[in-house]
């Protein structure tokens, strides 16, 4: 199969989040103040475009005023099993024009990929660890075809600079699944695309793990992935971003906008949530999914540090069978919660996830072996299967539910 690479900006309807002090008990409030704009934008937009089969698949990025640059990240598909290289584009304003440089780049580490020929040019790249950047100087509407990285199987792209028609809404209302989270503020955010920042609280008195939430136009915002939500009483900010999908009228840009944010869906640190029940089904599965497989690692990893031992190979070929049949009465368990919603093959039991989890250590071990020469002390291994280990052992205690919580059934 001929798999083809394809450039998706990141970008699109990327939600934010911020945790925030605890402000005390203060009533819920809407801030009706307006948005000052202190020369924090420039008036333009760079738009990055590429032909899909259907459509022309566009999106939009803001340029900041002169003496400022934006970063925005673009991931290729590639054949990795694990984690995809990116193009990375950076633009700021140069005199009259703007700046745009985009290098290729990989974030991630343990890449595998199939043998063809230009799968084996992005395995070059990666392995030699070079960045290839190219620049642009454009004019406002401007149109330019970028085929600069075809090479590594990129498809063309096209960039042009486009005028922003300036637009002032008014504030978007919220509302929530759960009394558990009150609103505080809100307000609109610096720039001409209309953004906006909910400082909102969770009034409970359980942590919040995880948290979705949905615009009026249909933009996804998803938390708690890199770590719990928020602990119970805290305020934290939830920034939406908009503009990055329009209307091009003319030579201008029309950004975007929403009138309300719901929060659709929360689940808590013991289990039990409110909203969307399939978003919580899908949530539990990944979060006890994870937790069981990574506890089975940190026993793997704990028998290697303890008995000195340094052969990777071992340890390579146990990390997936430990995980084969992990979570079987533990999903049984959870769908028996869910009986409206059907159970596809991989949710009846942790395989997926675990081999997902197994992929990614493998690469991080594959990584590890081909950076170091064949003199590697002893200890240097070690270290590696300790900062491992403590990497996960971390991820557990942020995960770690109240032991007097029993999960509802």
């Amino acid at each position: 199969m001929n798999i083809r690479s394809l450039l998706i900006p990141l970008s699109a309807g990327l939600f934010a989040i911020l945790l925030g002090d605890q402000f005390g008990a203060a009533k819920t409030i809407q801030e009706e103040t307006r948005r000052t704009n202190n020369g924090s934008s420039s008036g333009l937009a760079l738009e990055i475009s590429f032909d899909t089969k259907n459509e022309v698949f566009q999106v939009f990025k803001e340029v900041p005023a002169a003496g400022a640059t934006s970063h925005t990240a673009a991931f290729l598909r590639t054949v990795s099993t694990y984690r995809d290289p990116q193009l990375d584009f950076w633009y700021a304003v140069e005199g009259e024009a703007v700046r745009v440089t985009i290098g290729l780049s990989y974030p991630g580490s343990g890449a595998k990929f199939k043998t063809g020929e230009s799968e084996q040019n992005v395995r070059q790249l990666l392995q030699t660890n070079a960045q290839p950047h190219v620049s642009y100087l454009l004019q406002p509407d401007q149109k330019t075809d970028v085929n600069d990285f075809s090479e590594y199987g990129v498809k063309p792209f096209k960039m042009v600079i486009l005028r922003i028609k300036q637009q002032d809404p008014p504030l978007p209302s919220f509302s929530s699944c759960t009394d558990a989270i009150q609103l505080v503020s809100v307000k609109r955010l610096e720039g001409e695309f209309p953004s906006y920042r909910f400082t909102v609280r969770n009034a409970g008195s359980r942590r919040i793990d995880h948290l979705r939430g949905e615009t009026d136009t249909r933009r996804g915002l998803i938390l708690g992935d890199v770590g719990p939500v928020a602990e119970a009483g805290k305020q934290f900010t939830l920034e939406v971003l908009a503009g990055d999908v329009g209307r091009v009228t003319g030579d201008a840009y029309r950004p975007d906008t929403f009138a309300s944010f719901k929060v659709t869906g929360v689940v808590f640190e013991d289990g039990d949530f409110a909203g969307d029940r399939k978003y919580a089904l899908t949530t539990l599965n990944r979060a006890i999914c994870d937790r069981l497989t990574l506890e089975l690692f940190v026993g793997l990893l704990n028998e290697r540090i303890e008995s000195g031992a340094t052969d990777l190979g071992e340890l390579r070929s146990k990390v997936f069978s430990v995980s084969r049949d992990v979570g079987v009465d533990e999903m049984r368990q959870l769908n028996a919660r869910f009986p409206e919603l059907s159970h596809p093959l991989e949710k009846v039991s942790c395989a997926a996830a675990s081999d997902s989890r197994a992929t990614g250590l493998l690469g991080r071990i594959d990584t590890f072996e081909r950076d170091q020469s064949q003199s590697t002390a002893k200890g240097t291994t070690i270290d590696f299967l300790k900062s491992w280990r403590d990497s996960y052992l971390q991820w557990l205690s942020q995960r770690k539910t109240r032991t007097s919580d029993q999960p509802p059934r």
